[in-house]
């Protein structure tokens, strides 16, 4: 599990030698990204291919954001597991996340379908705080599950 910054200060796993045929990396604990961070983080997935292949669960909307923006920050030997979708309920103006887990059998040119959620505050429904044709671009690179 990731967990906080990833900033100019992060110490990145390596998984270089890493045993396995698939590793795990759960991001649902991150915070924040700056320009540094990204710079650290696109020169650690550069040095994994020929690592194991990676599957990136919890993904907070953050890094959904540098998916969809930065070229290379997805290494070629990888697939997005699940990510966190940002919600709104209009009715008490309350924010919320909830998980999606991606399919295999997703098209790259047709976003998921999100599913329905009630507020967690009043009870009314929420809705998608993000345009889905949008905020899953990277599906179109095809790294969904």
């Amino acid at each position: 599990v990731f967990k906080g910054v990833i900033d100019e200060n992060v110490t990145f796993p390596d998984l270089s030698e890493s045993q396995k045929n698939r590793v795990a990396i759960d991001l649902s604990q991150i915070t924040a990204i700056n320009s540094s961070g990204i710079r650290e983080w696109i020169h650690w997935v550069s040095e994994l291919k020929m690592s194991p292949d990676l599957v990136f669960r919890g993904c907070p909307s953050l890094i959904v954001e540098q998916f969809n923006m930065i070229d290379g920050f997805i290494p070629e030997n990888s697939r997005i597991e699940s990510v966190f979708v940002p919600y709104h309920c209009e009715n008490c103006d309350a924010s919320d996340r909830h998980l999606l887990h991606l399919k295999g059998d997703l098209s790259p040119s047709v976003p998921p379908k999100l599913p329905e959620h009630i507020c967690h505050k009043c009870g009314h429904p929420d809705e998608p705080d993000v345009s889905e044709s949008e905020y899953f671009l990277f599906l179109r690179e095809g790294r969904g599950s």
